[in-house]
């Protein structure tokens, strides 16, 4: 008889994903924010993107100190 295989949901809560999602997005919104704040646009517009990437790493700091507190 032939067994079944199975696989695993990576999107259900506390999968792989779930985990690496706010890993993810503070890595990124740090990346775009120091390519814009490099880049020759203009100075408010740095000054928005360095707003919203600190925004972002908040968050997902946030996100990562509060799962591993409710993981214990």
């Amino acid at each position: 008889m032939r067994e079944e295989m199975t696989v695993e949901n990576p999107l259900r809560n506390d999968g792989p994903l779930d985990r690496a999602v706010p890993w993810i997005s503070a890595l990124l919104a740090v990346v775009l924010a120091a390519a814009a704040v490099t880049s020759g646009i203009g100075s408010i517009i740095k000054a928005i993107a360095v707003l919203a990437a600190a925004s972002i790493a908040a968050r997902a700091v946030y996100l990562i100190v509060r799962r591993r507190r409710t993981s214990r």
